[in-house]
């Protein structure tokens, strides 16, 4: 019987299938890895619109019933000058509101006897910066919202003495999961992400120069950019919210021709604009965007009557914010509901 001999691929048909094939690899992981980039952004926008979209939510239904409010920055409410915004300015802050829309009014529960209202004063805080508490651990985290509440007699003095608890307001999750790995950015005014024009390298000092990333693609808002005002109002209060990554995401950069200096964001970034509609305020006031706050009877000198032009603040007022387009600055807003008085 006639033994057969199977030929096989010779050393030169293996080195050329091989060479093929490693080819055919490159080629593929060059079309699947930008979609793989793809996917990855897409799903981190998905999460960081989510994030934002919450919080929106949660501001809403904060300030659109307020009776009334102040929107302010931190870097005008440090009526002491000591140590930044602390305790005892946001005590002055709350006694202020009180005094301007609450001193002496009145209310009652029958009809007949009147008595000193009692109710809150809310201060919501929207941190750009990690709060750090006396014994120099971060208190709050960057990007976190807190509230404080203080509750008032009308013809009283808050209380400066007393402790007044600061609470965080948004789930943990956001800051402390395996996953968050996001920082959160607000601004007064409502901008919109573009593309910026990065400084030569020779115009960024040491640290600045090392956070630049390669081949990455930055983005900041056009208020920014423009170094325009937040041309906020009673009757257009937004806010920009932006998400960015928590290493390496943000750097302020100086002008570059035209471009002012502004805070750039590297890609993948989110930007999520609340509108805030006062509904209470707007519709009392019939859509003035610089409108009074609600007259109330007070009782003095053992007389009820009408609090009068000079008696009541604005039911909305700037005094106390920048209107510089800033994400330095931590955001209050102070405001009261009348369904909590009593």
């Amino acid at each position: 019987m006639k033994k057969r001999i199977k030929k096989g691929f010779t050393l030169i048909e293996l080195i050329v299938v091989m060479a093929i094939f490693s080819i055919l690899m490159v080629a593929v992981m060059a079309l699947t890895g930008p979609v793989q980039r793809m996917f990855k952004n897409t799903a981190l926008s998905e999460k960081t619109y989510s994030y934002a979209n919450n919080i929106q939510l949660f501001l809403q239904g904060k300030l659109e019933y307020a009776e009334d409010l102040y929107v302010c920055t931190s870097d005008k409410i440090d009526f002491d000058g000591v140590n930044g915004v602390d305790d005892g300015d946001l005590v002055k802050l709350a006694e202020e509101f009180r005094n301007k829309h609450f001193k002496n009014t009145v209310g009652t529960n029958d009809g007949t006897n009147t008595h000193y209202i009692k109710g809150n004063i809310h201060i919501l805080r929207l941190c750009n910066n990690d709060v750090v508490g006396s014994d120099g651990k971060v208190k709050f985290k960057r990007g976190e919202i807190t509230h404080r509440v203080y509750d008032f007699t009308s013809n009283n003095v808050i209380d400066p003495s007393k402790t007044y608890e600061e609470k965080s307001e948004l789930n943990p999750a956001f800051f402390n999961a395996q996953d968050s790995s996001y920082n959160f950015n607000y601004a007064l005014g409502s901008s919109n992400l573009k593309i910026a024009k990065m400084p030569d390298a020779g115009d960024l000092d040491e640290e600045t120069k090392a956070k630049v990333k390669e081949n990455v693609v930055y983005r900041a808002l056009d208020r920014d950019m423009a170094d325009k005002t937040t041309e906020i109002s009673a009757t257009n209060l937004s806010l920009s919210i932006v998400l960015d990554q928590k290493t390496g995401g943000s750097i302020d950069i100086p002008a570059v021709g035209t471009q002012k200096a502004c805070r750039v964001f590297a890609s993948p970034v989110a930007v999520q604009i609340a509108n805030l509609p006062l509904t209470n305020i707007a519709i009392r006031c019939k859509h003035n965007p610089s409108p009074w706050g609600l007259k109330r009877p007070k009782l003095e000198d053992g007389a009820v009557t009408l609090q009068g032009d000079g008696d009541v603040g604005s039911a909305y007022s700037e005094t106390y914010a920048s209107a510089d387009f800033s994400f330095t600055n931590d955001i209050y807003f102070v405001y009261a509901y009348t369904d909590e008085l009593y």
